[in-house]
């Protein structure tokens, strides 16, 4: 499967897939009376801090989008926040923020074991090993959600080697697209549930 940053939602589809993904995690963490903010446009919006309250930071563009958004947070009965006068009083803080807004960029849930290789893709033989120690481990434990997220890779062009190729398949491997830029492998890093191991 594809890793890729969740990005502003520009049409209905993509807004509502990003709002119901925000509200699910905020399910998924405990959270009884959810918020949405939906925020329009790339602007630096301080995701770390609003997850860290509880607040699910959807960022959109066009009025299409915040429709969308806007409708799903209601139906789900969300409070739906605009802007940083919407937030009111916060509450105390969760601490783990910044891993919230980094696994939702991505599209991993609150509650997943995120393993995180970068450069797997160095050394053939041992991403064939690494996979096999995950698959071992999804059978060995089978009611805990993981995935393995593999990053900073060397080459995205053909050819592939056949494990790359298996972890591309893979349901529950996320395998980036795109070489990725300094803030997102730093992202990657945060989403991560121990320190990235590097190839």
């Amino acid at each position: 499967m594809n890793l890729v940053r969740r990005g502003v939602a520009t049409n209905a589809a993509t807004a509502a897939v990003a709002t119901a993904a925000a509200l699910r995690a905020l399910e998924a963490i405990g959270i009884e009376t959810p918020a949405v903010w939906i925020a329009h446009g790339t602007g630096k919006f301080d995701a770390a801090a609003a997850w860290d309250h509880g607040i699910a930071l959807v960022r959109i563009s066009g009025i299409e989008a915040e429709s969308s958004a806007r409708a799903v947070a209601q139906a789900a009965g969300a409070r739906v926040v605009m802007s940083a006068a919407d937030l009111g009083r916060l509450g105390r803080s969760r601490g783990d923020g910044a891993r919230l807004a980094a696994r939702h960029e991505f599209g991993l849930w609150p509650d997943e074991e995120v393993e995180v290789v970068l450069g797997a893709d160095r050394h053939v033989p041992a991403l064939t090993a690494q996979l096999a120690a995950f698959d071992e481990m999804l059978a060995a434990e089978p009611d805990v959600p993981r995935r393995l997220v593999l990053a900073a890779l060397t080459s995205h062009a053909p050819p592939l080697s056949e494990p790359m190729v298996r972890a591309i398949l893979h349901p529950r491997t996320l395998v980036e697209v795109t070489q990725p830029d300094q803030a997102t492998l730093d992202l990657i890093r945060v989403a991560a549930s121990v320190v990235p191991l590097t190839r």
